[in-house]
């Protein structure tokens, strides 16, 4: 499974941006998964709060960059979402995907930065 980062930068505050996330990747409002439903979470690992959303074959992590989630050379982008692509999708899509929601996030008016 390879992971593929998106930076980003938006006037919306954390929450706020990870419903319009939530909206346009057109994400369910509950996970599917039985173990891992709640997508506002809450771990030190991944900075405090965060988001999980699954959905096409991946888990997308929307994280803020700070503390210890922070990649000093993307620090003007505030948050940035980890896409983790499961080995089917990696195979039709792999980095395709994360291209295509960066550009789809920047046409929605997201500053953005992929990390390849």
């Amino acid at each position: 499974m390879n992971a593929y980062h998106i930076y980003l930068e938006h006037e919306l505050p954390f929450d706020d941006c990870a419903a319009l996330i939530r909206k346009l990747l057109n994400v369910n409002a509950e996970n599917t998964s039985k173990y891992q439903k709640e997508q506002k979470r809450y771990g030190e690992n991944y900075g405090d709060v965060y988001y999980l959303f699954e959905v096409l074959g991946m888990e997308i992590y929307f994280v803020m960059n700070k503390n210890e989630m922070l990649e000093s050379d993307y620090e003007e982008y505030p948050y940035y979402l980890i896409l983790h692509i499961n080995n089917f999708s990696e195979k039709v899509l792999g980095s395709n995907l994360a291209a295509y929601i960066y550009h789809y996030l920047i046409f929605n008016k997201f500053k953005s930065a992929l990390e390849p």
